[in-house]
């Protein structure tokens, strides 16, 4: 039998899951997530388009 190496975990980090503070804060985390949004939707078009 196989031993299956274990992977790291991609999944989101305790620090993903903290509430900005500030409305500073929280306006550079929307700009963060509507830029990780746009590299994830290319990618979903990358790998349906192939």
């Amino acid at each position: 039998m196989a031993v299956q190496k274990s992977r790291q975990p991609t999944g989101p980090t305790q620090e993903d899951y903290s509430m900005p503070k500030t409305i500073k804060e929280l306006k550079a985390e929307v700009l963060r997530l509507l830029k990780e949004n746009a590299e994830l939707k290319a990618q979903i078009l990358k790998l349906t388009n192939k």
